[in-house]
């Protein structure tokens, strides 16, 4: 009798293993991969079903961005090309503009805070070609694969200000 209440036992501990290791496997086995169907686009990460994009880059994919290189007029018509990368630190992007007239002309770079499809450019000095000091800030904003920038350059030694603006495509 003591032989078969302890096979018993051992019957019931095996039993007992089995169905907990079975649920266990069954359990986890019903957890859904969220991220399984989601694609995120430009180096951005999935998490939950979502996706986290990277600096530049916007979008239920991280579809749209920033970075790359705008071509398009400013508001006197006038061809100008931004190239914006990625910044140095967490939401900002670099932007290359071009600025002065002339003999002057210079090209710029600035960073730009980023949230979501808006750019901020903060106020921000630069010297033309002939010396001549600025200050600059405004805002961009893009939509799908256009870009929009509005930027009020008020001149230091020069004392004039200046609204320009610059619509462009990838």
């Amino acid at each position: 009798m003591t032989q078969n209440l302890s096979s018993l036992r051992i019957a019931l501990v095996s039993m007992l293993i089995t169905l907990f290791a079975f649920s266990a496997v069954t359990y986890t086995s019903c957890k859904k991969d969220k991220c399984k169907d989601v694609t995120c686009q430009n180096g951005g990460t999935c998490t939950d079903g979502s996706c986290s994009c990277p600096t530049g880059f916007t979008g239920t994919n991280c579809e749209t961005g920033f970075v790359g290189t705008w071509h398009g007029t400013d508001c006197n018509g006038a061809a100008t090309t931004f190239i914006i990368s990625a910044g140095n630190s967490a939401n900002t992007v670099s932007l290359l503009g071009e600025a002065g007239s002339g003999n002057c002309y210079r090209q710029f770079n600035v960073y730009c805070t980023v949230s979501g499809n808006t750019m901020t450019l903060p106020g921000t000095i630069f010297t033309d070609a002939c010396g001549a000091e600025y200050s600059y800030s405004g805002t961009g904003v893009i939509n799908g694969n256009t870009l929009n920038v509005n930027i009020v350059f008020h001149g230091i030694t020069a004392g004039l200000s200046v609204n320009n603006c610059f619509n462009g495509t990838k």
